[in-house]
């Protein structure tokens, strides 16, 4: 059974579902591109290389180094969590909802993949957090952002429900809240910043992996666990 709070929702989003096909398009094209994480990574990038009073950047870089591996764990928990709690059937799938599906996107493949929570309002909840402590106004924006064009797209295609989204972005925030205070962003900015002069061969190169699995949301790693489960299944 679908809560009253998802129920009234979803049926309001839904019901602007197949009024225009360019909006259904828009919405469709920002629930499945990388765009979304190509620009936070891009955001990050320009704060990294630019210029600034030393300790000023070193103070950013161990924000941006927090940043990342909060994303990497937000990743991380929000599967734990979809593995570990009850199954819960997206919205197009669930006959109880009867949602109306805005345009052919194909989602087959996530049939078998539970709704809860949104790993991409995690994500992203987790990333725009470690944005407000580099820029208090980009943050904000940030979290403007990943509302209209990460959550709001992700319930209008009814793959996930508002709950989802909400849970995500709590979870995600509280993520990159805790890697960028000082109790972990400290050590790990040291860490991270000694890896980086003595060997910037390898650190570059791995914060570039690193960097791409997030700017395409981890999909060739999920692909690869998908194919693992298959095999081992």
């Amino acid at each position: 059974m679908v809560n009253s709070f998802d129920a009234s929702i979803l049926s309001a989003i839904n019901s602007l579902a197949g009024r225009s096909a360019f909006f259904d398009q828009i919405m469709i094209y920002a629930a499945n591109s990388n765009f979304k994480g190509w620009l936070f990574i891009s955001v990050l990038l320009w704060h990294w290389f630019r210029d600034g009073d030393p300790a000023a950047v070193r103070k950013t870089r161990d924000h941006i180094v927090c940043t990342v591996a909060a994303g990497i764990c937000a990743i991380i928990v929000a599967r734990a969590l979809a593995l570990s709690l009850p199954f819960r059937v997206r919205p197009r799938f669930a006959p109880e909802v009867h949602f109306h599906v805005p345009a052919t996107w194909p989602t087959s493949h996530l049939i078998d993949w539970s709704s809860f929570p949104s790993d991409h309002a995690v994500l992203f909840a987790a990333l725009a957090t470690g944005l407000v402590f580099i820029s208090r106004r980009l943050g904000i924006l940030a979290f403007a952002y990943i509302t209209l064009l990460v959550g709001f797209p992700r319930i209008y295609t009814g793959v996930h429900y508002p709950t989802d989204v909400l849970v995500g972005f709590l979870l995600g925030a509280a993520i990159g809240y805790v890697f960028n205070c000082s109790p972990i962003r400290g050590p790990l900015g040291r860490i991270s910043m000694r890896f980086e002069h003595s060997a910037p061969e390898i650190f570059y190169p791995a914060m570039f992996i690193v960097s791409y699995q997030i700017a395409t949301l981890f999909n060739s790693v999920r692909h690869l666990l998908s194919l693992v489960a298959k095999w081992s299944g």
